[in-house]
C-alpha cells in the first residue's frame, strides 16, 4: 500500500525544524524529528486501511494545510465563563496556544504542571507503542506544540475537575492544532479531568489532531470525559493513550456532539492485576456529521476487568461508525471483559455501523460483546401517546431515555447537567 504523506507537512517540518536555530537538537523537539520519521513511514491513513474503512482524510491528502501561529485575543474570559464550567480548574488554550490570562492558577498542593516548549531542556520521554496506533498519532508528535504534563500525588485533594479548554476561533481555519497531554496519576492519587473542544463560531474550519497520554500507577483513580462541540465545519481526531498500573481505576466518557467528521481513538492498557477500566460513549449527530469511534482494550495480566458502553443517536444524514476490540493476552488468566454498542437512527438516511471484535489468548475468561442498531420502540411510543403525550415530546423522551444510561454514569452533577442541557438543544433543533 503507497504510504500518503502530504506535501505540507514535509514543507512545514522542515520550516519548523530550520526557524528553531540551535534548539533544534533540544529534547522536544528531537521527539518531533522521531515522530516525523515514523510518520513518513505510514502516512495518512484511507479507507483502504482496515481499521479506517468508515472514515475518510483525504481532505488532509488533498489541500494545503497550514499550521496555526498565533493565538486570538478576540477571545475573552466572558467567553471561557460561558463555555467552562463553574467549578472546574480552567486551562485554556486558544487556537492551541495556552493562555494564562485566561486560565486559572494552579498552585495546588500535590498537582505539578510543566510546560514543555523549544526551549526546555527536561527530556520528553516516549510513550509505550500501544496496538493498532496510526499516523496521526505521530502527525501530533511531529507539530505538537502548547505540550502539558501534569502530575498530581495523594496529597492533590482539589474537589473539582481540571478543565483543558481548548478553542478554535476563524484564525484556525484551514489549519491544523495539535495539543499534547501527558497525565500520571501516582499511587492512590485522584484526579478529575475534563477536555472541551469548543469554536467561537460554527463556521470554522480547523483541524484538531489532539494526543492525551496518562499513567495510572498503584490504587490510582481517574475520571476523564472529553466533550467534542467543535463547529459543524471543523474535523476532530483524539487519541485517548492510557497506562494502568495495579489496582488502578479509570472511568473515561467520549461526547461527540459537534464536529463535521470525529475520529477518537481510546487505547487502554491493563497491565496489572485488580484493574477496572471503564469507557462510555454517546453520540448525537444530525445533518452530514460523522464519528469513529475506535477502541482497543488490551488486558496484559490476569484478574481485571473492563466494561465498555458506546451509544449513538444518528438524524437526517449522519453517520457512527463502533470499532472496538478486546485483547486478553495469554497470562491474563480470570479476566472480564464486557463490550456493547448500541444506535438510534431517526431518518431513512442515517447509518450505523459496527465491528466488535475479540482477541483472546486466555482460557479462564468471561468476555461478551453485542451490537444493536434499530429505530425509536413503536409500542413504547404508542403507550406514551396514548397517555396524552404528544407524539414529539413522546419522541423525545424515549431517545432521553436511550442516552441516560450514559449521562447517568457521570459523576459530577454540573458537567452532567450541561451535556444533559446541550443535548436537549441538539435535539430540539433536529426536531424543528
Amino acid at each position: 500500500m503507497k504510504t500518503r504523506v502530504p506535501e505540507w507537512a514535509i514543507s512545514h517540518f522542515s520550516n519548523l525544524t530550520a526557524a528553531l536555530n540551535g534548539n533544534g537538537t533540544k529534547p522536544l523537539h528531537s521527539y518531533r524529528k522521531k515522530s516525523f520519521e515514523q510518520f513518513k513511514a505510514v502516512g495518512i491513513p484511507s479507507k483502504k486501511n482496515e481499521e479506517w474503512k468508515y472514515t475518510s482524510l483525504d481532505f488532509l491528502y488533498r489541500e494545503n494545510l497550514n499550521l496555526v501561529s498565533e493565538t486570538d485575543s478576540s477571545v475573552n474570559s466572558e467567553f471561557v465563563s460561558t463555555n467552562t464550567l463553574s467549578e472546574t480548574c480552567k486551562l485554556v488554550f486558544v487556537n492551541g496556544v495556552f493562555s494564562k490570562d485566561l486560565s486559572s492558577d494552579l498552585n495546588f498542593t500535590g498537582l505539578t504542571v510543566n510546560f514543555f516548549d523549544e526551549n526546555s531542556s527536561d527530556s520528553f520521554p516516549d510513550f509505550k507503542v500501544f496496538e493498532g496506533h496510526s499516523g496521526l498519532y505521530d502527525l501530533n508528535g511531529s507539530f505538537m506544540n502548547s505540550v502539558i504534563s501534569i502530575k498530581v500525588d495523594k496529597s492533590y485533594t482539589a474537589a473539582f475537575p481540571l478543565e483543558f479548554c481548548y478553542i478554535a476561533t476563524s484564525q484556525s481555519n484551514n489549519k491544523g492544532i495539535f495539543p499534547r497531554t501527558r497525565v500520571t496519576v501516582e499511587d492512590g492519587a485522584s484526579l478529575s479531568v475534563i477536555e472541551r473542544y469548543c469554536s467561537t463560531s460554527n463556521e470554522v474550519t480547523n483541524f484538531t489532531n489532539s494526543v492525551t497520554e496518562v499513567i495510572l500507577k498503584e490504587q490510582a483513580r481517574l475520571e476523564h470525559c472529553q466533550l467534542n462541540l467543535e463547529s459543524a465545519e471543523a474535523t476532530h481526531v483524539s487519541t485517548l493513550v492510557v497506562s494502568q498500573g495495579e489496582n488502578s481505576h479509570l472511568k473515561t466518557y467520549t461526547f461527540s456532539l459537534g464536529g463535521k467528521i470525529s475520529r477518537n481513538e481510546i487505547y487502554p492498557t491493563l497491565n496489572g492485576s485488580k484493574i477496572y477500566s471503564e469507557m462510555f460513549g454517546l453520540s448525537v449527530l444530525n445533518k452530514k456529521q460523522q464519528v469513529d469511534n475506535f477502541t482497543v482494550i488490551d488486558h496484559a495480566k490476569p484478574h481485571s476487568e473492563s466494561n465498555e458502553l458506546f451509544k449513538g443517536i444518528y438524524t437526517d444524514q449522519s453517520r457512527g461508525n463502533f470499532s472496538g476490540t478486546i485483547i486478553v493476552r495469554p497470562d491474563a488468566q480470570l479476566t472480564n471483559a464486557i463490550q456493547s454498542s448500541q444506535s438510534l437512527l431517526l431518518s431513512e438516511s442515517a447509518l450505523s455501523n459496527s465491528r466488535p471484535q475479540l482477541k483472546i489468548w486466555a482460557d479462564d475468561v468471561k468476555c461478551t460483546h453485542g451490537a444493536t442498531v434499530g429505530q425509536i420502540d413503536e409500542d413504547a411510543l404508542f403507550y406514551l401517546k396514548s397517555r396524552g403525550i404528544s407524539d414529539l415530546t413522546a419522541k423525545q423522551m424515549l431517545i432521553l431515555a436511550f442516552a441516560g444510561e450514559i449521562l447517568s454514569n457521570v459523576t459530577d452533577n454540573e458537567l452532567r447537567s450541561t451535556i444533559e442541557t446541550i443535548v436537549q438543544d441538539k435535539l430540539n433543533k433536529c426536531f424543528a
